[in-house]
């Protein structure tokens, strides 16, 4: 018998299908591309956005198929692993959980879309080889903060529902 998880909302569920179609279309983008790329295409840019590296255009499925799994990964601990077993930063009060789980609840399917956004943007600008390097590059940085943001939001949030 399935445990019906009561921290998961609606929000929740929308967030992780948007994050899922987000990967769809970068697959998408990805074939696309990979079917006008030339025979060789740069595969990796220094951090300035100089290219370093070449291969074959399918290596651009790559980075989409390991989101993919990471995002899958996040999904089954959200909605299979006991929210008990979650690494917390903190004690939970006692009834206090619901909230507290709601509140990583966030952050799991935060994270998921912004992969996701990360992903299709690498995605596109792997259509105009001569700026992909810098585009990914500044993608990178961004995604950095964000996830920091991600990640450090909703711990304050679940810390001071704890506290309540």
């Amino acid at each position: 018998m399935r445990v019906r998880r009561l921290y998961i909302n609606k929000i929740h569920v929308i967030m992780e299908i948007l994050s899922y179609v987000i990967l769809l279309i970068c697959y998408a983008v990805t074939i696309y591309s990979i079917s006008i790329s030339p025979v060789r295409v740069p595969t990796h840019y220094d951090f300035e956005g100089n290219i370093d590296g070449y291969g074959s255009p399918y290596s651009y499925l790559f980075l989409p198929t390991i989101m993919l799994i990471t995002n899958i990964t996040i999904s089954l601990i959200m909605h299979f692993v006991d929210a008990k077993n979650w690494n917390m930063p903190f004690k939970i009060n006692a009834g206090r959980e619901l909230v507290v789980y709601r509140d990583i609840s966030y952050m799991f399917v935060a994270m998921e879309v912004l992969f996701s956004c990360f992903t299709l943007t690498s995605s596109i600008s792997n259509f105009d080889l001569e700026y992909t390097g810098k585009i990914t590059s500044i993608a990178a940085i961004v995604m950095i903060i964000l996830l920091f943001m991600v990640i450090t939001v909703p711990t304050i949030f679940a810390y001071r529902h704890n506290k309540i």
